[in-house]
Protein backbone atom coordinates (compact mmCIF):
# COMPACT_ATOMS: atom_id res chain seq x y z
CA UNK A 1 0.00 0.00 0.00
CA UNK A 2 1.53 3.43 -1.40
CA UNK A 3 1.34 6.63 0.95
CA UNK A 4 -1.81 7.84 -1.24
CA UNK A 5 -3.61 4.41 -0.76
CA UNK A 6 -2.61 5.26 3.60
CA UNK A 7 -3.89 8.97 2.96
CA UNK A 8 -7.54 7.97 1.46
CA UNK A 9 -7.93 5.05 3.96
CA UNK A 10 -7.19 7.39 6.92
CA UNK A 11 -9.42 9.93 4.99
CA UNK A 12 -12.16 7.56 4.86
CA UNK A 13 -11.61 6.58 8.55
CA UNK A 14 -11.61 9.87 9.84
CA UNK A 15 -15.02 10.41 8.44
CA UNK A 16 -16.43 6.85 9.98
CA UNK A 17 -15.28 7.43 13.31
CA UNK A 18 -17.14 11.15 13.37
CA UNK A 19 -20.13 10.42 12.00
CA UNK A 20 -20.29 7.08 14.61
CA UNK A 21 -19.28 9.85 17.17
CA UNK A 22 -22.44 11.78 16.23
CA UNK A 23 -24.71 8.80 16.15
CA UNK A 24 -23.82 8.05 19.54
CA UNK A 25 -23.82 11.73 20.75
CA UNK A 26 -27.26 12.14 19.07
CA UNK A 27 -28.73 9.26 21.05
CA UNK A 28 -26.67 10.71 24.23
CA UNK A 29 -24.39 8.13 25.07
CA UNK A 30 -21.58 10.35 25.53
CA UNK A 31 -19.14 8.07 26.58
CA UNK A 32 -19.22 5.89 23.28
CA UNK A 33 -19.32 9.35 21.08
CA UNK A 34 -16.40 10.62 22.76
CA UNK A 35 -14.37 7.37 21.95
CA UNK A 36 -15.15 7.53 18.11
CA UNK A 37 -14.51 11.36 18.20
CA UNK A 38 -11.38 10.84 20.03
CA UNK A 39 -10.18 7.69 17.44
CA UNK A 40 -10.57 10.21 14.52
CA UNK A 41 -8.29 12.92 16.32
CA UNK A 42 -6.09 10.69 16.32
CA UNK A 43 -5.97 10.09 12.52
CA UNK A 44 -5.66 14.02 12.09
CA UNK A 45 -5.95 16.85 14.90
CA UNK A 46 -5.09 19.77 12.28
CA UNK A 47 -8.61 20.29 11.19
CA UNK A 48 -9.37 23.22 14.24
CA UNK A 49 -12.74 23.19 13.72
CA UNK A 50 -13.53 19.47 14.15
CA UNK A 51 -10.88 19.63 17.12
CA UNK A 52 -12.79 22.45 19.39
CA UNK A 53 -15.80 21.14 18.35
CA UNK A 54 -15.22 17.50 19.99
CA UNK A 55 -13.46 19.27 22.63
CA UNK A 56 -16.47 21.96 23.39
CA UNK A 57 -18.28 18.45 23.61
CA UNK A 58 -15.61 17.05 26.20
CA UNK A 59 -15.38 19.76 28.45
CA UNK A 60 -19.32 19.97 28.67
CA UNK A 61 -20.22 16.48 29.56
CA UNK A 62 -20.28 14.64 32.90
CA UNK A 63 -19.09 11.49 32.07
CA UNK A 64 -21.00 8.01 33.68
CA UNK A 65 -19.51 5.07 32.98
CA UNK A 66 -16.16 5.76 31.68
CA UNK A 67 -12.85 3.51 31.09
CA UNK A 68 -10.33 5.51 32.62
CA UNK A 69 -7.39 4.09 31.33
CA UNK A 70 -9.34 5.91 27.65
CA UNK A 71 -10.54 9.12 29.66
CA UNK A 72 -6.83 9.68 31.07
CA UNK A 73 -5.65 9.26 27.82
CA UNK A 74 -7.84 11.66 26.07
CA UNK A 75 -7.38 14.41 29.15
CA UNK A 76 -3.72 14.55 27.81
CA UNK A 77 -4.09 15.08 24.35
CA UNK A 78 -6.55 18.14 25.09
CA UNK A 79 -4.02 19.27 27.47
CA UNK A 80 -1.18 18.79 25.04
CA UNK A 81 -3.20 20.54 22.20
CA UNK A 82 -1.99 24.47 22.01
CA UNK A 83 -5.27 26.02 20.37
CA UNK A 84 -8.22 25.28 22.70
CA UNK A 85 -8.79 27.11 26.11
CA UNK A 86 -7.78 24.38 28.22
CA UNK A 87 -10.27 25.96 31.21
CA UNK A 88 -13.15 24.62 29.87
CA UNK A 89 -11.74 21.10 29.93
CA UNK A 90 -10.84 21.98 34.14
CA UNK A 91 -13.13 19.45 35.63
CA UNK A 92 -12.97 16.69 33.46
CA UNK A 93 -9.26 16.75 33.49
CA UNK A 94 -9.13 16.67 37.31
CA UNK A 95 -11.65 14.07 37.82
CA UNK A 96 -9.53 11.49 36.38
CA UNK A 97 -6.39 12.95 38.07
CA UNK A 98 -4.79 10.44 40.75
CA UNK A 99 -5.49 13.34 43.25
CA UNK A 100 -9.36 13.01 42.85
CA UNK A 101 -9.08 9.24 42.61
CA UNK A 102 -7.47 9.33 46.10
CA UNK A 103 -9.57 11.72 47.94
CA UNK A 104 -10.15 9.37 50.75
CA UNK A 105 -6.39 9.16 51.62
CA UNK A 106 -5.80 12.95 51.04
CA UNK A 107 -8.70 13.17 53.73
CA UNK A 108 -7.19 11.44 56.50
CA UNK A 109 -4.10 13.67 55.93
CA UNK A 110 -5.59 16.81 55.44
CA UNK A 111 -7.05 16.56 59.16
CA UNK A 112 -3.69 16.63 60.81
CA UNK A 113 -3.00 19.13 58.48
CA UNK A 114 0.63 17.47 57.74
CA UNK A 115 1.35 15.66 54.39
CA UNK A 116 3.88 12.18 54.29
CA UNK A 117 5.52 12.25 51.44
CA UNK A 118 5.59 8.64 51.07
CA UNK A 119 5.19 6.49 47.35
CA UNK A 120 1.54 7.39 47.31
CA UNK A 121 1.48 11.16 47.64
CA UNK A 122 4.50 11.12 45.10
CA UNK A 123 2.32 9.23 42.45
CA UNK A 124 -0.37 11.81 42.87
CA UNK A 125 1.93 14.92 42.71
CA UNK A 126 3.82 13.25 39.79
CA UNK A 127 0.31 12.57 37.94
CA UNK A 128 0.87 13.63 34.57
CA UNK A 129 -2.65 15.35 34.35
CA UNK A 130 -2.37 16.83 37.44
CA UNK A 131 1.68 18.65 36.17
CA UNK A 132 -0.56 19.74 32.97
CA UNK A 133 -3.76 20.88 34.82
CA UNK A 134 -1.32 23.16 36.97
CA UNK A 135 0.74 24.49 33.44
CA UNK A 136 -2.26 25.25 31.45
CA UNK A 137 -5.23 25.61 33.65
CA UNK A 138 -6.05 28.63 36.89
CA UNK A 139 -7.12 25.97 39.41
CA UNK A 140 -10.34 26.71 40.23
CA UNK A 141 -11.03 24.38 42.73
CA UNK A 142 -11.36 24.70 46.75
CA UNK A 143 -10.33 21.39 47.76
CA UNK A 144 -7.40 21.45 45.38
CA UNK A 145 -6.34 24.88 46.79
CA UNK A 146 -6.11 23.63 50.12
CA UNK A 147 -4.30 20.47 49.27
CA UNK A 148 -1.45 22.68 47.14
CA UNK A 149 -1.49 25.23 49.68
CA UNK A 150 -0.46 22.71 52.76
CA UNK A 151 1.55 20.48 50.27
CA UNK A 152 3.47 24.25 49.85
CA UNK A 153 4.03 24.57 53.50
CA UNK A 154 5.19 20.78 53.94
CA UNK A 155 7.78 21.65 51.15
CA UNK A 156 9.20 24.39 52.82
CA UNK A 157 9.22 22.96 55.35
CA UNK A 158 10.85 19.58 54.61
CA UNK A 159 13.54 21.41 52.07
CA UNK A 160 14.74 23.95 55.20
CA UNK A 161 15.01 20.77 57.66
CA UNK A 162 17.92 19.03 54.61
CA UNK A 163 15.56 16.71 53.97
CA UNK A 164 15.73 16.88 50.02
CA UNK A 165 15.31 13.63 48.88
CA UNK A 166 11.81 14.45 48.45
CA UNK A 167 12.15 17.79 47.08
CA UNK A 168 14.33 15.97 44.07
CA UNK A 169 11.34 13.21 43.72
CA UNK A 170 9.04 15.67 42.31
CA UNK A 171 11.35 18.44 40.28
CA UNK A 172 8.43 18.22 37.75
CA UNK A 173 5.88 19.15 40.17
CA UNK A 174 7.27 22.12 41.51
CA UNK A 175 7.99 23.22 38.22
CA UNK A 176 4.44 23.00 37.07
CA UNK A 177 3.14 24.17 40.94
CA UNK A 178 6.06 27.14 40.56
CA UNK A 179 4.08 28.10 37.00
CA UNK A 180 0.36 27.99 39.04
CA UNK A 181 1.24 30.22 41.64
CA UNK A 182 2.85 32.19 38.90
CA UNK A 183 -0.15 32.35 37.16
CA UNK A 184 -2.63 32.77 39.92
CA UNK A 185 -0.33 35.84 41.47
CA UNK A 186 0.32 33.79 44.19
CA UNK A 187 -3.27 34.08 45.66
CA UNK A 188 -3.28 31.03 48.08
CA UNK A 189 -2.72 31.98 51.61
CA UNK A 190 0.27 31.69 53.72
CA UNK A 191 1.65 31.97 57.26
CA UNK A 192 3.74 33.84 59.32
CA UNK A 193 6.27 30.53 59.52
CA UNK A 194 6.26 30.07 55.76
CA UNK A 195 7.35 33.80 55.71
CA UNK A 196 10.43 33.34 57.96
CA UNK A 197 11.55 29.80 56.45
CA UNK A 198 11.33 31.19 52.85
CA UNK A 199 13.45 34.35 53.90
CA UNK A 200 15.88 31.81 54.70
CA UNK A 201 15.83 30.14 51.73
CA UNK A 202 16.69 33.37 50.07
CA UNK A 203 19.26 34.13 52.00
CA UNK A 204 21.11 31.09 51.54
CA UNK A 205 20.31 31.79 47.86
CA UNK A 206 21.76 35.19 48.10
CA UNK A 207 24.86 33.58 49.01
CA UNK A 208 25.22 31.00 46.55
CA UNK A 209 27.55 31.32 43.60
CA UNK A 210 25.53 29.33 41.12
CA UNK A 211 21.71 28.97 40.65
CA UNK A 212 20.05 26.89 43.01
CA UNK A 213 17.28 25.66 41.16
CA UNK A 214 15.65 24.09 44.17
CA UNK A 215 15.85 26.92 46.35
CA UNK A 216 14.30 29.22 42.98
CA UNK A 217 11.10 26.86 42.58
CA UNK A 218 10.60 26.69 46.44
CA UNK A 219 10.71 30.42 46.63
CA UNK A 220 8.56 30.93 43.32
CA UNK A 221 5.90 29.18 44.75
CA UNK A 222 5.41 31.74 47.11
CA UNK A 223 6.53 34.94 45.12
CA UNK A 224 7.85 36.15 41.99
CA UNK A 225 11.44 35.38 41.15
CA UNK A 226 11.89 38.65 39.23
CA UNK A 227 11.55 40.47 43.15
CA UNK A 228 14.61 38.46 43.83
CA UNK A 229 16.77 41.53 42.88
CA UNK A 230 20.41 39.84 43.40
CA UNK A 231 19.65 37.50 40.82
CA UNK A 232 18.37 39.24 38.18
CA UNK A 233 21.55 39.29 36.08
CA UNK A 234 22.49 35.56 36.39
CA UNK A 235 18.37 34.79 35.71
CA UNK A 236 18.72 36.54 32.47
CA UNK A 237 21.18 34.22 30.84
CA UNK A 238 20.87 30.98 32.70
CA UNK A 239 20.60 28.18 31.06
CA UNK A 240 19.08 24.57 32.71
CA UNK A 241 19.83 21.02 31.46
CA UNK A 242 15.80 20.87 31.77
CA UNK A 243 13.67 22.30 29.20
CA UNK A 244 11.29 22.04 31.50
CA UNK A 245 13.14 24.35 33.85
CA UNK A 246 13.77 26.87 31.26
CA UNK A 247 10.35 26.78 30.18
CA UNK A 248 9.05 28.09 33.46
CA UNK A 249 12.04 30.74 33.42
CA UNK A 250 10.28 31.95 30.19
CA UNK A 251 6.90 32.13 31.56
CA UNK A 252 7.78 33.79 34.85
CA UNK A 253 10.44 35.91 34.22
CA UNK A 254 11.48 35.90 30.75
CA UNK A 255 8.22 37.21 29.55
CA UNK A 256 7.87 39.78 31.83
CA UNK A 257 10.89 41.58 30.70
CA UNK A 258 9.78 41.01 26.66
CA UNK A 259 6.40 42.58 27.56
CA UNK A 260 8.06 45.46 29.13
CA UNK A 261 10.09 45.90 26.45
CA UNK A 262 6.90 45.48 24.17
CA UNK A 263 5.16 48.40 26.22
CA UNK A 264 7.17 50.42 25.98
CA UNK A 265 7.36 51.06 21.75
CA UNK A 266 3.32 51.28 22.07
CA UNK A 267 2.30 54.65 21.13
CA UNK A 268 0.64 56.73 23.83
CA UNK A 269 -1.91 58.32 21.61
CA UNK A 270 -3.06 60.64 24.61
CA UNK A 271 -1.80 61.65 28.29
CA UNK A 272 -4.58 60.27 31.22
CA UNK A 273 -5.99 62.89 32.97
CA UNK A 274 -9.19 62.09 34.01
CA UNK A 275 -8.43 61.35 37.79
CA UNK A 276 -11.15 58.29 37.91
CA UNK A 277 -8.99 57.17 34.95
CA UNK A 278 -5.99 57.03 36.51
CA UNK A 279 -7.32 55.07 39.48
CA UNK A 280 -8.30 52.22 37.00
CA UNK A 281 -5.03 52.48 34.86
CA UNK A 282 -2.98 52.22 38.36
CA UNK A 283 -4.96 48.81 39.27
CA UNK A 284 -4.58 47.64 35.61
CA UNK A 285 -1.16 48.34 35.32
CA UNK A 286 -0.37 46.54 38.69
CA UNK A 287 -2.99 43.50 38.19
CA UNK A 288 -3.23 42.88 34.13
CA UNK A 289 -6.85 40.98 33.76
CA UNK A 290 -7.57 38.14 32.75
CA UNK A 291 -3.97 36.40 32.93
CA UNK A 292 -3.98 33.33 30.26
CA UNK A 293 -2.03 31.05 28.79
CA UNK A 294 -4.26 29.64 26.07
CA UNK A 295 -7.39 30.22 23.89
CA UNK A 296 -9.70 28.58 21.26
CA UNK A 297 -9.16 30.06 17.75
CA UNK A 298 -12.29 31.51 15.88
CA UNK A 299 -12.76 29.78 12.41
CA UNK A 300 -12.08 32.31 9.53
CA UNK A 301 -15.02 33.99 8.44
CA UNK A 302 -15.81 37.64 6.60
CA UNK A 303 -17.26 40.40 8.23
CA UNK A 304 -20.93 40.43 6.93
CA UNK A 305 -21.13 37.00 7.82
CA UNK A 306 -20.02 37.29 11.83
CA UNK A 307 -21.69 40.01 11.95
CA UNK A 308 -24.91 37.97 10.47
CA UNK A 309 -24.01 34.89 12.48
CA UNK A 310 -23.96 37.22 15.72
CA UNK A 311 -27.19 39.86 15.22
CA UNK A 312 -28.92 38.67 11.92
CA UNK A 313 -28.67 41.81 10.63
CA UNK A 314 -26.91 42.33 7.66
CA UNK A 315 -23.68 44.78 7.59
CA UNK A 316 -23.92 46.94 4.07
CA UNK A 317 -20.78 47.38 2.80
CA UNK A 318 -21.15 51.07 1.36
CA UNK A 319 -17.49 51.45 -0.09
CA UNK A 320 -14.77 49.14 -0.77
CA UNK A 321 -12.19 50.32 1.65
CA UNK A 322 -10.40 47.54 4.01
CA UNK A 323 -12.90 47.54 7.35
CA UNK A 324 -11.55 48.16 10.76
CA UNK A 325 -12.34 46.37 13.92
CA UNK A 326 -11.97 48.49 17.49
CA UNK A 327 -11.57 46.45 20.42
CA UNK A 328 -11.76 49.40 22.75
CA UNK A 329 -10.33 48.32 26.41
CA UNK A 330 -8.81 44.89 25.21
CA UNK A 331 -6.74 44.14 28.41
CA UNK A 332 -4.71 41.55 27.63
CA UNK A 333 -5.81 40.54 24.50
CA UNK A 334 -7.41 37.47 25.00
CA UNK A 335 -10.42 39.25 23.31
CA UNK A 336 -8.73 40.04 20.44
CA UNK A 337 -8.50 36.43 19.36
CA UNK A 338 -12.64 36.23 19.21
CA UNK A 339 -12.15 38.54 16.08
CA UNK A 340 -8.65 37.28 14.74
CA UNK A 341 -10.70 35.16 12.63
CA UNK A 342 -12.33 37.86 10.62
CA UNK A 343 -10.96 38.04 6.79
CA UNK A 344 -9.17 41.05 5.44
CA UNK A 345 -9.83 43.53 8.22
CA UNK A 346 -7.39 45.69 10.36
CA UNK A 347 -7.84 45.60 14.03
CA UNK A 348 -7.13 48.89 16.52
CA UNK A 349 -6.38 47.30 19.81
CA UNK A 350 -6.39 50.23 22.94
CA UNK A 351 -6.35 50.07 26.62
CA UNK A 352 -6.09 52.77 29.50
CA UNK A 353 -2.84 49.89 30.95
CA UNK A 354 0.83 49.60 29.07
CA UNK A 355 1.25 46.79 31.06
CA UNK A 356 -1.92 45.14 29.99
CA UNK A 357 -0.99 46.19 26.17
CA UNK A 358 2.22 44.64 26.68
CA UNK A 359 0.74 41.61 27.59
CA UNK A 360 -1.48 41.26 24.59
CA UNK A 361 1.07 41.74 22.29
CA UNK A 362 3.41 39.08 23.39
CA UNK A 363 0.57 36.71 23.25
CA UNK A 364 -1.08 37.71 19.84
CA UNK A 365 2.90 37.61 18.61
CA UNK A 366 2.47 34.19 20.02
CA UNK A 367 -0.48 33.27 17.51
CA UNK A 368 1.05 35.29 14.42
CA UNK A 369 -1.48 37.80 14.74
CA UNK A 370 0.04 40.31 12.48
CA UNK A 371 -3.19 42.87 11.75
CA UNK A 372 -3.20 44.73 15.25
CA UNK A 373 -2.52 47.99 16.03
CA UNK A 374 -1.83 48.83 19.14
CA UNK A 375 -2.64 51.56 21.35
CA UNK A 376 -2.59 53.48 24.83
CA UNK A 377 -5.45 55.99 25.57
CA UNK A 378 -8.35 56.63 27.63
CA UNK A 379 -11.93 56.09 25.60
CA UNK A 380 -13.06 59.62 26.23
CA UNK A 381 -9.89 60.82 23.94
CA UNK A 382 -10.27 57.79 21.17
CA UNK A 383 -11.28 60.36 18.54
CA UNK A 384 -7.56 61.14 18.40
CA UNK A 385 -6.84 57.96 16.49
CA UNK A 386 -8.88 59.95 13.89
CA UNK A 387 -10.22 56.36 12.37
CA UNK A 388 -13.57 55.47 11.73
CA UNK A 389 -14.89 51.89 12.46
CA UNK A 390 -16.90 49.35 11.03
CA UNK A 391 -17.02 47.51 14.10
CA UNK A 392 -16.80 48.18 17.75
CA UNK A 393 -16.18 45.94 20.53
CA UNK A 394 -16.20 47.26 24.17
CA UNK A 395 -16.68 44.85 27.10
CA UNK A 396 -16.17 44.61 30.49
CA UNK A 397 -15.00 48.70 29.96
CA UNK A 398 -17.42 51.24 30.12
CA UNK A 399 -19.08 50.21 33.99
CA UNK A 400 -15.38 50.91 35.04
CA UNK A 401 -15.22 54.92 33.93
CA UNK A 402 -16.43 57.79 36.08
CA UNK A 403 -19.08 58.45 33.13
CA UNK A 404 -19.67 55.73 31.50
CA UNK A 405 -22.01 56.86 28.50
CA UNK A 406 -19.77 59.39 28.35
CA UNK A 407 -17.59 56.48 26.95
CA UNK A 408 -20.00 55.43 24.94
CA UNK A 409 -20.64 58.83 22.81
CA UNK A 410 -17.13 59.08 22.20
CA UNK A 411 -17.72 55.34 20.78
CA UNK A 412 -20.23 56.76 18.63
CA UNK A 413 -18.36 59.12 17.48
CA UNK A 414 -15.90 56.86 15.73
CA UNK A 415 -18.65 54.24 14.79
CA UNK A 416 -19.51 54.28 11.19
CA UNK A 417 -23.22 54.95 10.11
CA UNK A 418 -23.86 51.60 9.11
CA UNK A 419 -21.94 49.71 11.53
CA UNK A 420 -22.12 47.69 14.62
CA UNK A 421 -21.14 47.94 18.47
CA UNK A 422 -20.77 45.20 21.01
CA UNK A 423 -20.92 46.82 24.48
CA UNK A 424 -20.65 44.46 27.72
CA UNK A 425 -22.30 46.19 31.04
CA UNK A 426 -22.15 44.89 34.87
CA UNK A 427 -26.37 44.40 35.68
CA UNK A 428 -27.50 45.69 39.13
CA UNK A 429 -29.73 42.23 39.61
CA UNK A 430 -26.93 40.64 38.63
CA UNK A 431 -24.07 42.17 40.89
CA UNK A 432 -26.42 41.88 43.80
CA UNK A 433 -24.41 40.02 46.16
CA UNK A 434 -21.30 41.76 44.51
CA UNK A 435 -22.68 44.84 45.73
CA UNK A 436 -23.51 43.97 48.99
CA UNK A 437 -19.95 42.70 49.59
CA UNK A 438 -18.34 45.62 48.12
CA UNK A 439 -20.39 47.72 50.33
CA UNK A 440 -19.47 46.11 53.63
CA UNK A 441 -15.98 46.06 52.30
CA UNK A 442 -16.16 50.32 52.19
CA UNK A 443 -17.64 50.46 55.84
CA UNK A 444 -14.85 48.63 57.05
CA UNK A 445 -12.36 50.77 55.05
CA UNK A 446 -10.13 47.64 53.26
CA UNK A 447 -7.75 48.40 50.98
CA UNK A 448 -6.49 45.70 48.30
CA UNK A 449 -3.63 43.98 49.77
CA UNK A 450 -2.95 40.27 50.60
CA UNK A 451 -3.93 39.91 53.40
CA UNK A 452 -7.15 41.65 52.91
CA UNK A 453 -7.73 40.06 50.31
CA UNK A 454 -7.47 36.66 52.23
CA UNK A 455 -9.58 37.74 54.42
CA UNK A 456 -12.50 38.09 52.39
CA UNK A 457 -11.13 35.00 50.14
CA UNK A 458 -12.32 33.31 53.85
CA UNK A 459 -15.22 35.25 54.19
CA UNK A 460 -16.78 34.52 50.98
CA UNK A 461 -15.94 30.68 51.28
CA UNK A 462 -17.53 30.76 54.96
CA UNK A 463 -20.66 32.70 54.62
CA UNK A 464 -23.75 31.15 55.23
CA UNK A 465 -25.22 33.16 52.67
CA UNK A 466 -25.49 31.46 49.69
CA UNK A 467 -25.15 34.35 47.21
CA UNK A 468 -22.33 35.17 49.06
CA UNK A 469 -20.68 31.62 49.10
CA UNK A 470 -21.60 31.53 45.58
CA UNK A 471 -19.01 34.17 44.75
CA UNK A 472 -16.49 31.22 45.16
CA UNK A 473 -17.56 29.48 42.33
CA UNK A 474 -16.73 32.47 40.23
CA UNK A 475 -12.96 31.88 37.98
CA UNK A 476 -11.88 35.66 39.45
CA UNK A 477 -11.94 34.42 42.89
CA UNK A 478 -9.27 32.13 42.19
CA UNK A 479 -6.40 34.68 41.38
CA UNK A 480 -5.50 38.12 42.19
CA UNK A 481 -6.47 40.45 39.01
CA UNK A 482 -9.37 38.21 39.05
CA UNK A 483 -10.50 39.10 42.81
CA UNK A 484 -9.17 42.30 42.76
CA UNK A 485 -11.57 43.09 39.41
CA UNK A 486 -14.22 41.16 41.05
CA UNK A 487 -14.50 42.71 44.60
CA UNK A 488 -11.84 45.37 44.83
CA UNK A 489 -12.24 47.52 41.77
CA UNK A 490 -12.54 51.13 43.19
CA UNK A 491 -14.37 52.62 40.24
CA UNK A 492 -17.75 50.87 39.09
CA UNK A 493 -21.34 51.31 38.05
CA UNK A 494 -24.20 48.78 37.47
CA UNK A 495 -27.26 49.39 35.38
CA UNK A 496 -30.31 47.95 34.97
CA UNK A 497 -31.99 47.63 31.24
CA UNK A 498 -34.44 50.21 31.59
CA UNK A 499 -31.39 52.40 32.06
CA UNK A 500 -29.64 50.57 29.16
CA UNK A 501 -33.25 51.15 26.60
CA UNK A 502 -32.78 54.77 27.32
CA UNK A 503 -29.36 55.40 26.53
CA UNK A 504 -29.37 53.04 23.59
CA UNK A 505 -32.46 55.69 22.48
CA UNK A 506 -30.65 58.84 23.44
CA UNK A 507 -27.45 57.90 21.25
CA UNK A 508 -29.50 56.75 18.36
CA UNK A 509 -28.59 53.36 18.70
CA UNK A 510 -30.83 50.22 17.54
CA UNK A 511 -30.88 46.77 20.03
CA UNK A 512 -29.86 44.18 18.31
CA UNK A 513 -29.96 41.10 20.95
CA UNK A 514 -28.10 39.43 23.76
CA UNK A 515 -24.96 37.40 23.28
CA UNK A 516 -27.02 34.68 26.56
CA UNK A 517 -26.87 31.55 27.65
CA UNK A 518 -28.86 29.32 25.00
CA UNK A 519 -30.81 27.69 28.11
CA UNK A 520 -32.01 31.14 28.99
CA UNK A 521 -32.59 32.10 25.55
CA UNK A 522 -35.13 29.15 25.87
CA UNK A 523 -36.73 30.01 28.71
CA UNK A 524 -37.37 33.49 27.72
CA UNK A 525 -39.00 32.55 24.28
CA UNK A 526 -41.21 30.34 26.65
CA UNK A 527 -42.48 33.48 28.28
CA UNK A 528 -42.89 35.53 25.27
CA UNK A 529 -43.08 33.60 21.95
CA UNK A 530 -43.76 36.63 19.86
CA UNK A 531 -41.60 36.86 17.33
CA UNK A 532 -38.23 38.95 17.31
CA UNK A 533 -39.69 39.54 21.44
CA UNK A 534 -36.19 38.80 22.18
CA UNK A 535 -35.29 42.32 21.15
CA UNK A 536 -37.42 43.76 23.26
CA UNK A 537 -35.77 45.13 26.50
CA UNK A 538 -39.08 45.67 28.55
CA UNK A 539 -39.52 41.77 28.28
CA UNK A 540 -35.92 41.15 29.00
CA UNK A 541 -36.33 43.53 32.54
CA UNK A 542 -39.18 41.50 33.79
CA UNK A 543 -37.41 38.42 32.55
CA UNK A 544 -34.16 39.59 34.60
CA UNK A 545 -36.71 40.22 37.43
CA UNK A 546 -38.21 36.60 37.89
CA UNK A 547 -34.45 35.15 36.78
CA UNK A 548 -31.74 37.11 38.01
CA UNK A 549 -29.13 34.96 37.53
CA UNK A 550 -29.40 35.60 33.86
CA UNK A 551 -27.14 38.20 33.66
CA UNK A 552 -24.66 37.46 36.41
CA UNK A 553 -21.77 38.02 34.18
CA UNK A 554 -22.78 41.05 32.59
CA UNK A 555 -25.31 42.58 29.96
CA UNK A 556 -23.47 41.03 26.45
CA UNK A 557 -25.40 42.97 23.29
CA UNK A 558 -24.98 44.11 19.94
CA UNK A 559 -26.46 47.11 18.85
CA UNK A 560 -26.11 49.27 15.64
CA UNK A 561 -26.35 53.06 14.12
CA UNK A 562 -29.90 53.75 13.17
CA UNK A 563 -29.13 54.97 9.62
CA UNK A 564 -30.51 56.14 6.41
CA UNK A 565 -28.53 56.54 3.26
CA UNK A 566 -28.81 59.79 1.88
CA UNK A 567 -30.99 59.93 -1.05
CA UNK A 568 -29.43 60.70 -4.77
CA UNK A 569 -31.09 63.55 -6.75
CA UNK A 570 -31.33 62.85 -10.62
Amino acid sequence: MDANDIKVKEAIGFKEYLEIGDSYYQKNDIDSAIKNYYSALKIDSTNPKVLLNIYIKFSSTQFLNTNDKLMKEICLFFLNQQNICHRYGFDNFLRFTLYSKNKDFIGNYKLNKHYKFNDKLVSILNDKILQLILKRCLVVDSDLEEFLTQIRKNLLEIYTSRTNDIIKRIYKFLICFAEQCFFNEYIFKFTKKEEKLLLKVEKELSKKKKIDEYDLLLISLYKPIKSLNFLNNKLGIYQSKSKDFNDYLKFTFRDSEYENNLANEIREISKINNKKSLIVKHQYEENPFPRWRTTNLPDKTDLKDFIYKKTKNHFIDYDLKKKKILIAGCGTGQQILNYSGINDVDIYAVDISKTSLGYAKRMTDQYKIQNIKYFQTDLLNIDLLKESFDMIVCTGVLHHMEKPFEGLKSLCKVLKPNGFLKLGLYSTIGRSSIKELRSDIERLDLDFNKKNMSRIREIISNSENNEIKNLSKFTDFYSTSGFRDLIFNKIEHTFSLIEIKNEIFKHNLKFLGFEVISNYLQMFKVYYPDYNSELNLMYWNDFEINFPKTFVSMYNFWVSKNYLPKMVKN
